[in-house]
Parts: C-alpha cells; sequence; structure tokens
C-alpha cells in the first residue's frame, strides 16, 4: 500500500517523484447537525458559509480537534475520513459535492494577508472585550492555520488562539498584526510572534500574554493579519 505519512520533506518529495503519494479522501472542517437525517453538515472553510450535508454512511474515521468558536457559537474542528465507494452513485455524489466544496475554500485561500472585522462585545474577566476571527482556514509552506480567534479587552490585555500544523518536524507558525479603525487608518501593530514547534498532527497555539494600548480600544475595528512560516 502506498505511503501517506512521511517523517520529513525529503520522504515526501520522494514519495511524490515516484508516484507513490495515494489521497485517503480525508479533510479537516468543521461538523455539525444536519437537518436531514442520517446526514452530517460539513464545512472545509468558514463556520457561516459552504456547509454540505454529507450521508453518514460514507463517513469513517473521524478524529475531534478541537472545539472553534463562530461568532456567538462555535463547532467541532475535526479530522474526518471518507470511505468512498465508486460503484455507488449516493457515494460518488457525496464524493463530488466534498471536491467542489475544499475546491471553493482552496479558491479563497487568504494566503499571505488575511483581515478579520470586529465582532460583537462580551465580558470576559469582568471587562469589554472585542472578538477577531479569521474563519476560513490558511496554508502557508507547508504550515497550516485555522479557526484563528483574537481577544481584546479595554484593559489593554490580548489573548490569541489557533489551531496549527505542519508537513515538516522543524517549522513555527508566526503571525503579524496590525490595528486599523473603521476608516481604515492603521493605529499600531504588534511585532511577529509564533506558535510552538510544529508537527504532522493538529496542535492547539494559545497565547494569553499579549498586550495593546488600551486608548485605541474602542477604536479598532479591523484587525490584518500577515502570516509567516
Amino acid at each position: 500500500m502506498a505511503e501517506n505519512r512521511f517523517d520529513s520533506g525529503e520522504a515526501l518529495a520522494a514519495a511524490l517523484a515516484d508516484g507513490k503519494l495515494r489521497s485517503d479522501h480525508q479533510y479537516t472542517g468543521m461538523v455539525k447537525a444536519s437537518d436531514k437525517d442520517k446526514y452530517v453538515a460539513f464545512a472545509p472553510g468558514s463556520c457561516d458559509s459552504g456547509w454540505i450535508d454529507v450521508p453518514a454512511e460514507v463517513i469513517g474515521k473521524v478524529e475531534v480537534i478541537d472545539q472553534v468558536p463562530c461568532r456567538e457559537h462555535s463547532h467541532p474542528l475535526v479530522r474526518i475520513q471518507f470511505k468512498l465507494d465508486e460503484s455507488n452513485p449516493l457515494h460518488m455524489m457525496a464524493s463530488q459535492l466534498i471536491a467542489s466544496a475544499n475546491s471553493r475554500l482552496s479558491a479563497i485561500q487568504p494566503g499571505h494577508l488575511a483581515t478579520a472585522s470586529r465582532s460583537a462585545t462580551s465580558g470576559q474577566h469582568d471587562l469589554p472585550s472585542a472578538d477577531f476571527y479569521w474563519e476560513a482556514p490558511s496554508d502557508l509552506g507547508g504550515c497550516g492555520l485555522a479557526g484563528a480567534h483574537l481577544t481584546l479587552r479595554s484593559d489593554g490585555s490580548a489573548s490569541w488562539r489557533g489551531v496549527v500544523n505542519s508537513i515538516y518536524h522543524n517549522d513555527s507558525y508566526c503571525v503579524t498584526l496590525s490595528f486599523l479603525n473603521s476608516g481604515g487608518r492603521e493605529l499600531f501593530a504588534w511585532p511577529r510572534f509564533c506558535s510552538q514547534t510544529l508537527w504532522q498532527g493538529l496542535q492547539v497555539w494559545t497565547n494569553d500574554n499579549l498586550t495593546f494600548p488600551q486608548q485605541f480600544f474602542e477604536s479598532i475595528a479591523i484587525v490584518n493579519r500577515r502570516d509567516h512560516c
């Protein structure tokens, strides 16, 4: 059987050159209950768009990675493997839907630069706060970032959370954030900060020790994120 796990970039490159890399119909995305009986709603991209109803019978192994925030609610982030029978028309229709949804996601990837707007404020630590979500997963040079979430609090403290991975063993996912008002004028920017060292599995990346000039709290409306790997 052809391989689908590799210990190094060199091993992956060799498998690609030899044509030994196989597809196992595995995707990472969000799930929720479907309105259809014996179906699961799956989204490889934003939790607010791109949901498809997948027959439960075509779903194989599922690994729940994390609970990813989406506005005022959240969804499980999973690694899901589909078991598709090419002789079954229902399976083939599901396969086409999944491939189409994943293709649309690839077309809208933010790449090196992504933007988030201010969401509804909420109370954390008895302080007013503002939330910024980057819902569409990003892939950059072998590094992946999913479900990024930044919380700013009125006292100038901030928290960051995301799900990260890499096809290699010695990468880190790094971001540089700039903060703008509603008119698009930059108020200030943070220097680059980075995740822990990554490996070929998904990990939660958190940083609760971030700060910003608290006098800008009410003015921040947009956060631009530039990615580095």
